[in-house]
């Protein structure tokens, strides 16, 4: 006799993931993992998707599965990224299922799916079509373009996956189970023996060991540093600086960009303060990096510090990308304005000096187990009250850290703390798991209850 692990499309008690049934003997032959099947799920019926079948008998009873209601709604290949995304991402299988749902996200061909055998990704739905017909029209028949999700459209006939930008944060999904469409994709290629492509603008650090530097240069205009605090010394307390004022008024287009939206109000007063045409100017944060068609003659980094001052290990990586994205939009220079421009970061962004800049920052990393010396997962928390937060952030953070059974020489568990954004009504708090092997990290999520969020390879730990 047959028995399957079904993953049941119902709502369900958290701690439970899979459901084990009989397969009766008329269904033996012909199911497989990924059809839609219906079960008896206490007094009710409920669909439910076979995930694993096996002649092993469990040791608790079962009941047989009722019918087979669709046949291959998801690709023996899909099955296995679904295993994997539960393992690495320590999430829900259902969730690992659900998110290669076609029909999401933008998508792009001229082609047939038999004919399609490239699979091209762009960071943003609004660039799909523009990068589509930027390819001829031959390869518009055989390449399908997309955002995230369209890294795992099933094609029977793929041979190779391209991404744009493989640094961008935007392929990073924020609904469980929090995949990454670069890591989604290089577990594709190896499973189903396909070339992978990573086209990057600014590899992240952690990337830098395993891309090619030869040839790859800081994709920026001119930078100009402006040095805050001797504005401040002239008595100019404003939040454009004297150089921006004039390097605006010299162009006819002009990009004042805020990394925080509380500042806008006061830079449009500064600029009509200035004397400038406000209609000339235009106020924008990360919302104009994703863009089409808008082009400037000059742009200043306004608030820079904002970001440089974050507590957050990825922030100079991420201003550094800031000003790479920033430069496709401008035909003149982009100025910089910093209190803190003796930090080696804006020399780097001065004389374009990548090298330096990602072995500065490797070596800055790697006694604190950040990637790529460690993998990091973010535990949260959150609940109506604080005390209930707070009652079980310590108790997990009592079990993770006297737990024998852990490396303690390989890991790091940082105390409960509140993040960098409350949640709107919600108490919450955080734990950052550092561990110098995912085997290790695997050890440490089997101990963390399902209430928590689990989420590995963060963009962020505040």
């Amino acid at each position: 006799m047959l028995f399957t692990e079904i993953v049941v499309d119902t709502y369900q008690d958290p701690t439970k993931k899979l459901f084990t049934y009989e397969v009766p003997e008329a269904l033996a032959k012909k199911i497989r993992p990924g059809d839609l099947v219906e079960v008896p799920f206490g007094k009710r019926t409920v669909d439910g998707f076979v995930y694993q079948i096996t002649a092993k008998p469990p040791k608790i009873k079962t009941k047989p599965i009722k019918n087979i209601k669709r046949r291959g709604v998801f690709t023996p290949n899909q099955i296995k990224i679904a295993h994997w995304l539960s393992s690495y991402y320590a999430t829900p299988p259902l969730d690992c299922l659900k998110c290669q749902i076609p029909g999401k996200g933008e998508r792009y061909t001229e082609g047939k799916e038999s004919e399609i055998t490239t699979l091209l990704l762009v960071p943003y739905t609004t660039h799909v079509k523009l990068k589509a017909f930027t390819l001829t029209r031959a390869e518009r028949k055989t390449t399908l373009v997309g955002s995230r999700s369209a890294v795992f459209t099933p094609l029977p006939n793929l041979r190779k996956i391209i991404i744009e930008e493989p640094e961008n944060w935007v392929y990073k999904d924020e609904r469980s189970p929090y995949y990454h469409a670069k890591q989604v994709a290089q577990k594709r290629s190896e499973l189903e023996g396909l070339k992978l492509e990573l086209h990057y603008l600014i590899p992240r650090v952690e990337d830098f060991p395993s891309v090619n530097l030869s040839g790859l240069r800081f994709p920026t205009r001119k930078v100009e540093l402006v040095d805050l605090k001797k504005e401040r010394e002239t008595g100019n307390f404003s939040p454009l600086s004297l150089a921006v004022v004039n390097a605006f008024a010299q162009g006819k287009r002009a990009l004042a960009y805020v990394v925080s939206r509380g500042v806008k109000e006061e830079v449009a007063q500064a600029i009509k303060a200035g004397g400038l045409d406000i209609n000339q100017v235009e106020i924008a944060g990360a919302e104009i990096l994703t863009s089409v068609g808008k082009i400037f003659d000059t742009t200043a980094v306004v608030d820079t510090d904002t970001l440089f001052n974050l507590p957050d290990f990825r922030v100079h990586e991420k201003l550094l990308l800031t000003i790479a994205k920033l430069s496709r939009l401008v035909t003149g220079s982009i100025l910089v304005q910093t209190a803190n421009i003796d930090h080696p970061l804006f020399k780097e962004l001065e004389t374009n000096n990548l090298k330096n800049f990602y072995h500065r920052e490797l070596e800055a990393r790697k006694p604190f187990l950040y990637p790529p010396f460690g993998v990091l997962a973010k535990l949260e928390f959150s609940a109506k009250t604080t005390i209930k937060v707070n009652l079980e952030a310590e108790k997990l953070y009592e079990t993770l850290t006297h737990d024998s059974r852990l490396p303690t020489d390989n890991i790091f568990i940082s105390p409960p703390y509140p993040p960098y954004t409350k949640p709107r009504g919600k108490a919450q708090l955080n734990i950052t798991v550092k561990a110098r092997t995912y085997h290790d990290l695997q050890k440490i999520l089997a101990l963390v209850p399902p209430t928590w969020r689990v989420i590995v390879d963060p963009e962020s730990l505040l």
